[in-house]
């Protein structure tokens, strides 16, 4: 698994986790990002694979910009939380 950023330390609740994204993340990123259903509200819009791909490798870059959400036992990845 690639190095989480530093600037951001994992916090859990009793059913969810909040990480870094890493790059091997896009996938499941994908997943929801290029449902038109999902992404209708959205500012980012449909995402392709390249897209996702490329938003996964800023997010595990040196200036992430969002977390994922995922279940606390890291089996689902449920999302991303921009801040």
């Amino acid at each position: 698994m690639t190095r989480a950023s530093p600037v951001f330390t994992p916090r859990a609740t009793s059913r969810l986790l909040l990480r870094p994204i890493v790059l091997e993340d896009w996938p499941q990123i994908y997943a929801y990002m290029s449902d038109p259903e999902v992404t209708a509200w959205l500012p980012e819009g449909v995402m392709t694979e390249a897209a996702s791909r490329a938003f996964a490798a800023r997010q595990a870059g040196d200036a992430p910009q969002a977390l994922a959400l995922t279940s606390k036992d890291g089996a689902e990845f449920l999302g991303h939380m921009v801040f």
